[in-house]
């Protein structure tokens, strides 16, 4: 590859790679981090043991684009009365193993899209606990429904990172047509 070719776009915490879709479909390649190889990453493994170094070789002219969709089992609503959090204030104190587990975790992925060659980088999670880590602040953040980007779901979504200047973060309003009613006893 070279320069002249469409950079690499990078997906971490890649999944099925359905975030990256239109970037490849428009013909970048995609370098892809996973733990899990039913989803055959490029690297398959912890995205502890993950460096930047690894990622900046894999993309020597550097990456378009870096998406990262960090697992939200945790800091997902539904976990409000798991024990995971404590409130503090207007944050939540990691209480568990697996809470702070998963704090290390993002701030990991976070010095990873800081640490590569790319312009823009966006860090998503569905709105809920993850804005609420005293770290996460130090990041722009917008808020989006998926509904207004083709979805059925509202699911309002935050993005952190060096977002580019052209996007325009959509909201949506509960009871919108434009979004499936969310299920009695859910917040969508």
């Amino acid at each position: 590859m070279g320069w002249e070719d469409p950079k690499p776009v990078l997906d971490l915490w890649c999944g099925t790679k359905s975030a990256l879709k239109a970037w490849t479909d428009d013909g970048h390649p995609l370098i892809s981090v996973d733990n899990d190889p039913a989803h055959d990453p490029t690297i398959c493994g912890d995205i502890l043991e993950v460096t930047a170094e690894q990622l900046n070789a894999l993309a020597p002219y550097g990456f378009e684009f870096a998406w990262a969709s960090v697992d939200c089992s945790i800091y997902s609503l539904m976990n409000l009365h798991s024990g995971h959090w404590a409130k503090e204030g207007e944050w939540a104190i990691p209480q568990t193993t697996e809470a702070r587990n998963h704090n290390l975790r993002v701030k990991h992925t976070i010095a990873l899209l800081e640490a590569i060659d790319c312009p823009y980088w966006i860090l998503e999670n569905p709105r809920a606990m993850l804005r609420k880590q005293k770290f996460m602040t130090r990041h722009h953040r917008v808020t989006v429904s998926y509904c207004k980007y083709g979805d059925n779901r509202m699911k309002p979504t935050d993005l952190w990172g060096k977002i580019p200047y052209f996007f325009e973060p959509l909201m949506c309003e509960n009871g919108n047509p434009d979004h499936r009613p969310a299920p009695r006893g859910s917040h969508s």
